[in-house]
């Protein structure tokens, strides 16, 4: 597995470039970087958040930044998911941060982008969670601003379990954990202060650990091994005992919680696309339609949605989503006309509901078949004789 870093506040500050540059030496020489915007995806100012990380980046540390975006699943197109999907397990370094934990786990869990991080950590790429994204990370996560900004009593929504599958160890995380911003009231414990906190412990089903991290400060966990870096300290809580590490600190893991209460990584299972990969490193886009259409056959839809759109890339990347797509989508039409033609329904249909699986959906007509991705306003269409028709 790659490393996780967790940092409670200030991502992306002078006091952090120290703590990404060391991530970054980790990791192969010109490394793949991606930044998700999903934790702020709802807020107006989105785009300024992106452009600002990427800015950082690139002068900070002399690194270019992909932004793989997924603001709003209920927007988002299959192809988008998907690409989505593919930066992510394609990455070295995959970095998000700032905005709404509960935001940012409806969009991930609706799409499960814990399974893409699992394979791109299996992968040996290393996974930096700051802020709201850190709160993800855990078996449960603090829905803060329904408790902090809203008022709501107390309680848990379900995290990604990231910690539990790469570190090891079933816990909780809570950055921004010796907060001072409330002049007069507790902010701690990423605002929602001691009090609310013993609640919150007091509802989970079993004493997991909770992994507190200070503001301005880094954890990384690789191997068995937790270094602590930046201003203030880690603070792993379980029940009412604490053990603390400062910056400049490394430990084992195991002297920090219980070993029983770590286990082996669970191990995660990467797509099989059946030399789809080799046909397309060769240029050779018949061998990968080929490819494609031995998955639909075998109703593979998830590889199928992933090798349309990595075709897809592999030619450009023109404005009209459809427009990328359509030499592939119209291979798949094209086999589909023929089984109607020799009447193999039964394949016919097999492709069709492939094809909508993956958001493509078809209406048959007398002339011809039109085809259309369910979020978008044009049509393609071809004639019996292959022809592109208007």
């Amino acid at each position: 597995m790659g490393s996780l870093t967790l940092i409670g506040s200030a991502e992306t500050s002078p006091g952090m470039v120290k703590v990404h540059r060391s991530i970054l030496a980790s990791l192969p020489p010109h490394p793949q970087v991606v930044y998700l915007d999903t934790p702020y995806g709802f807020q107006e100012n989105a785009d300024l958040i992106s452009a600002k990380v990427q800015d950082y980046f690139d002068v900070s540390l002399g690194q270019s930044v992909e932004i793989a975006s997924l603001r709003n699943t209920a927007k988002a197109s299959p192809a988008s998911v998907e690409a989505f999907r593919i930066a992510i397990e394609g990455a070295d370094y995959i970095f998000t941060g700032p905005g709404s934990p509960s935001y940012a786990l409806a969009q991930w869990q609706e799409v499960d982008a814990a399974r893409s991080l699992i394979r791109a950590s299996t992968s040996g790429a290393a996974i930096c969670l700051a802020s709201a994204a850190a709160v993800t990370a855990g078996r449960y996560a603090i829905p803060v601003y329904e408790i902090y900004k809203v008022g709501q009593a107390p309680f848990w929504l379900d995290g990604m379990d990231l910690f539990s599958d790469i570190v090891g160890v079933e816990a909780v995380v809570v950055p921004h954990w010796d907060n001072r911003d409330g002049e007069h009231h507790d902010t701690r414990y990423c605002f929602v202060g001691r009090r609310r906190l013993d609640e919150l412990i007091a509802q989970l089903p079993n004493p997991l650990p909770i992994i507190g991290i200070d503001e301005h400060t880094a954890v990384t966990f690789d191997e068995g091994q937790v270094t602590v870096t930046g201003r203030g300290r880690l603070t792993v809580m379980i029940g009412q005992a604490e053990e603390t590490l400062a910056a400049g600190d490394t430990a084992a893991l195991a002297d920090l919680v219980p070993s029983r209460s770590i286990t082996v990584p669970k191990p995660s299972t990467s797509p099989d696309p059946s030399g789809f990969y080799t046909a397309l490193g060769d240029g050779d886009v018949l061998a990968a339609a080929d490819v494609i259409l031995t998955n639909l056959s075998e109703g593979r839809t998830e590889h199928v949605r992933r090798m349309v759109v990595e075709l897809a890339k592999s030619v450009g990347s023109p404005t009209d989503p459809e427009e990328l797509l359509q030499p592939f989508v119209d291979l798949l039409m094209d086999a589909r006309n023929r089984a109607r033609t020799r009447d193999d329904f039964e394949e016919a249909d097999r492709i069709r509901d492939a094809l909508l699986a993956s958001g493509i959906e078809i209406q048959d007509g007398k002339a011809a078949s039109l085809w259309h991705l369910n979020d978008q306003a044009s049509r393609r269409s071809r004639d019996s004789e292959g022809r592109d028709r208007p």
